[in-house]
């Protein structure tokens, strides 16, 4: 179990959708009997699961700790306070032109 584990965090761990949709080949290949109900699943959802590649890594190292947001708003909250922080190490500009 803790080899298939390992083989998940490359998906959600990767730098870019790209590189976690090769992910999700080499795990389909290697996994895909044993668990077709995990690889499946992952498959049939991939644009959802797969949306926090569209922020910067700043951002998802900063959320990747909340388990969950109650609300909308919580988030936003969320995604501000990260922003200040990057913006005390001088990195605000650059984030906030890749959000945009």
């Amino acid at each position: 179990m803790r080899a298939f584990t390992s083989d998940m965090k490359e998906i959600y761990t990767a730098v870019n959708r790209e590189q976690a949709a090769l992910a999700l080949a080499h795990f389909d290949q290697k996994w895909g009997t044993e668990y077709r109900h995990a690889v499946a699943s992952w498959q049939r959802n991939w644009d959802e699961l797969t949306t926090f590649f569209e922020f910067p890594v700043e951002i998802r190292k900063y959320t990747k700790t909340k388990l969950s947001f109650p609300t909308d708003d919580a988030v936003k909250k969320s995604v501000f306070l990260a922003i200040s922080e990057i913006e005390k190490n001088g990195r605000y500009q650059y984030i906030i032109g890749l959000l945009l």
